[in-house]
């Protein structure tokens, strides 16, 4: 479960509130799509779920602990239970699908044989099994962020954050990615994109949070959206 209670984020350079007194739950394995127009905060509650920065005020609690008290040495620990999927992809070019994927199931340390296999699984599952060893320049935008998703689940992740996964695919990709992610939901890991592009969900189950930002003022509207 996550929590937020009352959080504000402000940047002092700017002294701009990016979020204020933002308050909601978000259960276990829920699919969860923040909206707004760019800049209304959505990619700020991405980040201060990842602890790239710290909230100005109020607390982030995840299955009740306050990550503000996570220990700098102790982050790259914590992040190991959340998986990331960037609209830019972030693969490394000269790397092959499956080396990418590979990677980061390399990093946390799994074991060799079993994890094999769930890359293979992972491959067969998103339709990438004849592409294992193109590289990303070799790939449509849509088969990329399909490794990005793979990446970001191979170890198994209790928490995924995307932020605007979609951005820069075309119409048929978008809608393919966002049923991949409420599939993922599904399957057990709680599930945060934010995005722009809310009608590409059409027919899925999700919870729809809203942001909406004029001037200081900002408001927060939860709607329950069911397939």
């Amino acid at each position: 479960m996550i929590t937020f209670k009352n959080v504000t984020k402000c940047y002092e350079d700017t002294e701009t509130y990016a979020i204020r007194n933002f308050s909601e739950t978000i259960e276990d394995g829920e699919f969860i799509l923040l909206t707004g127009e760019s800049g209304a905060g959505k990619s700020t509650i991405i980040r201060l779920l990842l602890k790239e920065i710290e909230p100005t005020m109020g607390r982030i609690l995840v299955d009740g602990r306050d990550i503000s008290s996570i220990e700098d040495r102790k982050i790259p620990l914590y992040r190991r239970q959340i998986g990331i999927v960037f609209q830019d992809f972030k693969l490394l070019p000269d790397h092959t699908v499956y080396e990418n994927i590979n990677l980061a199931r390399m990093i946390a340390g799994s074991g060799r044989n079993k994890e094999d296999k769930k890359i293979s699984y992972l491959l067969s599952l998103f339709g990438l099994d004849m592409l294992y060893k193109r590289y990303p320049r070799e790939l449509s935008g849509g088969q990329m962020q399909k490794v990005c998703l793979a990446r970001a689940i191979i170890n198994h992740p209790s928490i995924i954050l995307a932020d605007e996964p979609t951005g820069n695919l075309d119409r048929n990709a978008s809608v393919e990615i966002m049923r991949l992610l409420e599939l993922i939901a599904r399957q057990g890991s709680t599930v945060i994109v934010a995005t722009h592009d809310v009608d590409t969900a059409d027919g899925l189950s999700y919870r729809q949070i809203a942001i909406e930002k004029r001037a200081q003022d900002i408001s927060y509207t939860y709607q329950k959206t069911q397939a």
